[in-house]
């Protein structure tokens, strides 16, 4: 019998499209799997790689801050050296003055005051006085006096055209077995005629030693802005007397007074980097350099030892994706039973979040104990350190009033080593944190400062609030504490004054910090560009400042006394 045909309804039919390709790859578990394994070996490595860089720019950024800091120091022990040359010229001037050459070379009053003056200044190695012609006629060398000219030295010639003040001579050997010697000159008398020069000598070892002593594992020169080598330490093989005209570090010399660079050494070729400072009133330019190799050597040696604990710790993040890995699978296995062991997989997923709450927990308390130590650890460099630091330069101001002329540069050296390691504490308190104020407060931690102060100073330090001052940003409380130490610092080092009051107010969004002393005063636009009795701390305040939008105001004048006035939006 035939069978009579059925319509289909619509669901039966199919339609498949074929302008669209089928997709010829997709996530799979397996590849899902894959990529975790991949991102937990790439992800460590890629952070590992950014730590290593970052470490390195800090470290490097730290060489440079070194190498400012130690120049500095560098920079004041040769200033004083060659002021005090330039004041025994001055000195034998008004000496000899209205002498003739005859009734100098003949004067043993002349040659006791020589000799009297080599004795208070130990660190001069002779004295020459020189006529028109370059003739010595009277000298603190022993021995007679030669008929020698020495008008063709470049330290004679310079000065015989006209009188161009104080002219430093290049390195020379002497001929009578005293060694290598440096000399400062200048023309005998103040008119117009020239009447032959006043020569004060010293020797490389002078300075050499200083840095030896001082700053061991760098290198220091003293170089003219001719590119002539005057001392090194260490000294340089051979006999290098002069750096090319093309090398990097005396081009930039020349083009400002002061600066740190990275470069290649016009001596040895050696990359370094190195901070150089032009000497006011002198031809001369310190450079104090770190080999960049010593640098990068810290720097590997810390990459390796954190090269370990990165592969602990990926090792861990590998062996951990491996097993939630293998929990997975073990999950898509036990699908089937999954009504069964429902129970059994709510207590281990709840046992498991307890114990990823425990490790949370333990995590938390770790970053907890170490913020605690750092804050320890400032409170205890600043507290501590730092104060018995202000106490020696204080110390050491007042030895510098009683101890003999003859005795101050030994003094003075142990003065400004005082002041390097002052700078390296404050400055490792700083990065760490201020002490007392995430508990104190801005306002009870300044007063509490200058409370500690007043017990080691005659000056008189006042605290004037204008209104009450809640707490602020950690960044700003750190900024104002900081600027506040720095100033009264440099009342108590350098004003001479008998008071100084601190004064902070708010108004609206405004905080408005003053410190005020009766002291000495200065011109404010040399302090601020490095000029001479510059006060560099004035520059580190305002950039400061400037990190959290503040601004720093300068009212003073020689013998007016000295205002600091410090806003901040807040």
């Amino acid at each position: 019998m035939a069978h009579e045909a059925r319509p289909q309804p619509a669901e039966a039919f199919v339609v498949v499209r074929t302008d669209r390709p089928a997709p010829v790859w997709r996530w799979t578990p397996r590849r899902l799997e894959a990529g975790l394994l991949l991102a937990c070996l790439l992800l460590p490595l890629a952070l590992f790689g950014f730590k290593v860089w970052n470490d390195r720019e800090m470290m490097i950024a730290a060489a440079y801050r070194d190498m400012e800091s130690e120049a500095n120091a560098a920079e004041y022990q040769a200033q004083n050296s060659f002021e005090t040359y330039q004041l025994v010229g001055t000195l034998l001037n008004e000496h000899i003055k209205g002498l003739t050459w005859a009734e100098i070379q003949e004067s043993t009053d002349v040659t006791a005051y020589l000799k009297r003056l080599v004795v208070e200044y130990p660190h001069i190695a002779g004295i020459a006085l020189q006529d028109a012609q370059g003739r010595v006629r009277q000298t603190t060398t022993e021995g007679p006096i030669t008929d020698l000219r020495y008008n063709d030295r470049d330290y004679f010639m310079p000065l015989a055209d006209q009188d161009v003040g104080t002219v430093v001579g290049q390195r020379i050997r002497s001929k009578l077995g005293l060694g290598d010697l440096l000399t400062v000159t200048r023309r005998r008398g103040s008119g117009s005629v020239f009447d032959g020069v006043i020569q004060v000598r010293t020797r490389p070892e002078y300075f050499t030693g200083f840095w030896e002593r001082t700053m061991p594992g760098r290198v220091t020169g003293l170089f003219r802005l001719d590119g002539r080598l005057l001392a090194r330490y260490p000294e340089p093989g051979g006999d290098i007397l002069e750096v090319r005209a093309s090398a990097e570090l005396l081009v930039a010399a020349n083009a400002a007074d002061r600066g740190t660079i990275t470069v290649n050494s016009g001596i040895d070729g050696v990359e370094r980097i190195a901070s150089f400072r032009r000497l006011a009133g002198f031809p001369v330019y310190v450079v104090h350099a770190v080999d960049m190799a010593q640098v990068i050597a810290v720097w590997r040696a810390n990459a390796l030892q954190e090269s370990v604990f990165f592969a602990i710790g990926t090792a861990g993040l590998l062996g951990l994706a491996l097993l939630v890995i293998r929990q997975s699978r073990q999950r898509e296995a036990a699908n089937a039973l999954l009504q069964i062991r429902s129970l059994d997989l709510e207590v281990e997923a709840e046992r498991r979040r307890q114990a990823e709450r425990e490790l949370t927990a333990v995590l938390r308390d770790m970053v907890g104990r170490q913020e605690t130590e750092r804050k320890r650890i400032a409170r205890d460099l600043h507290d501590s350190l730092g104060q018995h630091m202000a106490v020696m330069h204080l110390g050491l101001d007042s030895v510098l009033r009683r101890i003999e002329p003859a005795q101050r540069p030994e003094v003075d050296a142990l003065k400004a080593t005082a002041t390097e390691v002052s700078h390296e504490i404050s400055r490792l308190a700083w990065e760490l944190r201020p002490v007392g104020l995430d508990e104190l407060g801005l306002e009870t931690a300044v007063r509490s400062f200058l409370a500690a102060m007043s017990l080691r100073t005659e000056v008189k330090l006042g605290f004037y609030l204008g209104s009450k001052v809640p707490r602020l940003d950690r960044d700003v409380e750190a900024t104002l504490y900081r600027v506040t130490q720095e100033a009264i610092t440099n009342v108590l080092k350098h004003a001479q004054a008998t008071r100084a009051d601190v004064m902070l107010e708010i108004r609206g969004s405004r905080l408005t910090l003053i410190i005020e002393d009766d002291g000495v005063g200065f011109v404010p636009d040399e302090s601020l560009h490095g000029g001479p009795g510059g006060r560099l701390g004035l520059l580190g305040m305002r950039e400061r400042l400037a990190l959290v939008g503040g601004s720093l105001e300068i009212e003073s004048a020689p013998g007016k006394g000295t205002t600091l006035i410090i806003i901040v939006s807040v």
